[in-house]
């Protein structure tokens, strides 16, 4: 055995006098190249002691001097590349070694501390020799961890600057504009219509209008003699309406009139002339011409003379069977309804003296949280109903209802994290999902988006003074851990100064807008939402059966010819005729 490493060693040090007699050639050609090109020190160009120093001034040697001066140089062969890089290599390498030369003479240094020096040392001869983790040791929960990054899914379209701090803003929907002509042709003003408006609101009451591109299409007082304290708008593009609500228990409701904006024939002739003999377009600038007017006023009815003045917490806009409403919660737990044109339609008392922490609105009902509870309140009857679901015993802040299914549920609970419920009954509710508990944290709010749920996470602000909106996968809902379908729960997560609001607004056959508010109020982040939700394509429903079912219809094929080739020759000989 030692003799066949011997000749092994003696057969590889042969190999390298080998090839350095071979390179040896090429790279003293490259050399004598490179001294005579490049650096123009070889003796073949120095010129001599007794050279004529007349001919330096001579003109055609100046030429001649100054056309191999401009020359490119010649491009290196491979082999001398390959002998650069190597010694590249070596150069890094020793500046490693160097620095961990110097790592471990610091580590090793004593700062008046002789154990502190040794377990530095130790710490250091870890680190160097020991082993890697496994990456599942390393890795952070898989559940909780997103798969892919934001920017991926999530592009800001616009940011608009404010000159006054703004109090509040809401992403209102406007009907998509692809729907008009039913002929299949849609006007061209049409098609420049936005399908939204952010709305935003001061503390004045100083209502401002701006289309998803950052221009302003209008601004009007709301007309309330006290600070505003409430702002929402309708969830469905059926009605162009804004509701405010002033620290006094007043409720104005202002709709809007949105129309493609049309030029005069004066302005059409000025843009058809043009500046400096330029002509504009007509389709340049704001394309939309919004308008607004007062459509009714309410006031919160008075409990009890002696009562003290409730607080409005929450208001949303709701519909019903083509019916549309207004609801608000107070400090006291109670929702008061109203019909759209300001009449009192109800009062509900959820639990006395506890106050109304949200209300979601959806077609048909209301979903209320108050003191760790919730359930839903009819709009019809109206009647208030409290929900239980069993196995779930945590208390719940926020709590939306899915936009495609109306008997599901997201709610979050005091800890951060987010349930999926679905309706037994008016009462009752079973637990169909849990997401991660390190998800998100506490507080939190909800939005849905088509096969999506955003959650804006303020568990940091306080403590790293940053927010998150994390996008959850509801395609996991209902799946175990050992489904093979199952995807991650986190699909992204972007990081955010924390904000003052944010609004989420779910449009079709385009990108989802989400509006996000900055804490000080001075500026509007639009953003566009990328996502689409996978839909897998549909299998064969005849499966294994296709075979058998077209033999059993071809024989019923060929049976029904013969029957009816009997048939017609019975008929033919009852008449006397003659069949070939």
């Amino acid at each position: 055995m030692t003799q066949q490493l011997q000749i092994r060693r003696y057969q590889l040090q042969l190999l390298l006098v080998w090839q350095a007699v071979l390179l040896s050639p090429l790279l003293g050609q490259e050399e004598a190249s490179s001294c005579s090109e490049l650096e123009g020190s070889c003796k073949a160009d120095t010129p001599s002691d007794d050279a004529d120093t007349g001919r330096a001034s001579d003109p055609a040697r100046i030429a001649r001097i100054v056309r191999e001066e401009a020359s490119p140089l010649p491009r290196p062969s491979l082999v001398r590349q390959e002998v650069d890089e190597l010694r590249a290599f070596i150069r890094n390498c020793e500046a490693r070694i160097r620095l961990l030369e110097e790592l471990r003479a610091t580590a090793t240094s004593n700062h008046n501390n002789s154990a502190l020096a040794s377990f530095a040392e130790i710490d250091v001869t870890k680190a160097l020799h020991g082993e890697l983790p496994a990456m599942a040791d390393v890795a952070g929960d898989e559940d909780s961890a997103s798969r892919a990054s934001a920017a991926d899914f999530v592009v800001s379209a616009a940011t608009i600057s404010q000159g006054d701090p703004v109090a509040f803003m809401k992403l209102l929907p406007l009907r998509s504009n692809r729907a008009i002509g039913g002929q299949g042709h849609t006007p061209v003003g049409q098609l420049a219509m936005p399908t939204s408006l952010v709305i935003a609101v001061t503390g004045d009451g100083t209502v401002r209008v701006f289309t998803p591109a950052g221009e302003m299409a209008l601004t009007f007082p709301t007309g309330h003699e006290h600070p505003v304290v409430l702002l929402n708008v309708p969830p469905t593009q059926n009605d162009y309406l804004i509701a405010t609500a002033d620290s006094n228990g007043n409720i104005r409701t202002h709709k809007l009139t949105v129309r493609p904006w049309r030029l005069t024939r004066e302005e059409k002739q000025a843009r058809r002339k043009g500046r400096n003999g330029e002509r504009i377009s007509q389709h340049l600038g704001l394309q939309v011409n919004v308008t607004s007017q007062l459509q009714a006023t309410m006031r919160l009815p008075q409990i009890a003379k002696n009562a003290s003045k409730q607080r409005l917490t929450c208001l949303v806009l709701a519909t019903h069977q083509g019916s549309r409403y207004l609801a608000v919660g107070d400090d006291k737990g109670r929702v008061t309804i109203f019909t759209k044109t300001g009449e009192l339609h109800a009062e509900l008392e959820v639990y006395t003296g506890v106050p109304i922490q949200s209300l979601s609105g959806h077609i048909g009902s209301l979903v209320w949280v108050s003191g760790g509870e919730w359930g839903f309140i009819d709009l019809e009857e109206p009647k208030v109903r409290y929900m239980s679901c069993s196995k779930f015993s945590g208390r719940i802040t926020a709590a939306i209802i899915e936009g495609q299914q109306s008997q599901r549920v997201f709610a979050a609970d005091e800890h951060g994290s987010i349930w999926v419920f679905s309706m037994k009954s008016k009462s009752s509710c079973r637990i169909d999902h849990r997401f991660p508990e390190r998800s998100t944290g506490v507080p939190v709010e909800l939005a849905t988006i088509n096969g999506f749920l955003l959650a804006l996470d303020r568990s940091q602000e306080a403590t790293q003074g940053r927010a998150s909106v994390v996008a959850l996968n509801m395609s996991v809902v209902g799946k175990g851990r050992s489904d093979p379908n199952r995807g991650p729960a986190v699909t992204w997560r972007r990081w955010i100064a924390p904000p003052k609001s944010w609004s989420v607004l779910k449009r079709s056959q385009q990108a989802d807008l989400m509006a996000i508010l900055s804490k000080d109020g001075m500026e509007i982040e639009v953003i566009e939402v990328l996502m689409q939700v996978y839909a897998p394509p549909m299998g064969d429903v005849l499966g294994n059966l296709k075979l058998p079912v077209f033999a059993v219809a071809i024989i019923f094929v060929i049976g029904f010819q013969y029957v009816r080739n009997q048939n017609s020759e019975s008929d033919m000989q009852a008449n006397g005729g003659e069949v070939e």
